[in-house]
């Protein structure tokens, strides 16, 4: 089964929000998650493990997920030696346990900025205006 995903987050300091479209099997799911203390890269995080336990693994999905955020796109590469590229400082335990949901599926990561996301930021940003009452 192949799954296209694509992840966004947008966010000022620590109130940040993220996006997902996900599309499988002619199936398109499409969901904002607002967070009230998470940094860009959190809300991003969160966004790809959202993503990469949305399938049940029986299914043997291969994943081919965007994202504009170079951390995170950067996050499961590895080197020639099976070992990851990048060190992460921060987010410890949200790094970790992406790397275990990703190390059981097949990933491709593309980092572009393409419609999709643009699409998703604009959905963040309507989510966060206040509703007119």
């Amino acid at each position: 089964m192949r799954v296209v995903a694509t992840i966004a987050s947008s966010g000022k300091g620590s109130k940040s929000s993220c996006a997902v479209k996900i599309t499988a099997g002619g199936f398109t799911h499409t969901r904002v998650v607002p967070f009230t203390k998470a940094t860009v890269n959190q809300a991003e995080l969160f966004a790809l493990g959202y993503v990469l336990a949305s399938v049940k693994p029986d299914l043997d999905p291969q994943f081919e997920i965007t994202t504009f955020n170079t951390y995170v796109g950067r996050i499961l590469e590895r080197d020639a030696l099976g070992q990851y590229v990048v060190t992460p400082e921060k987010n410890l335990e949200q790094v970790k346990e992406i790397r275990d949901l990703a190390d059981k599926k097949s990933v491709i990561f593309n980092v572009e900025k393409t419609a999709d996301i643009t699409a998703l930021r604009e959905l963040i940003k309507k989510s966060a205006e206040p509703a007119n009452a």
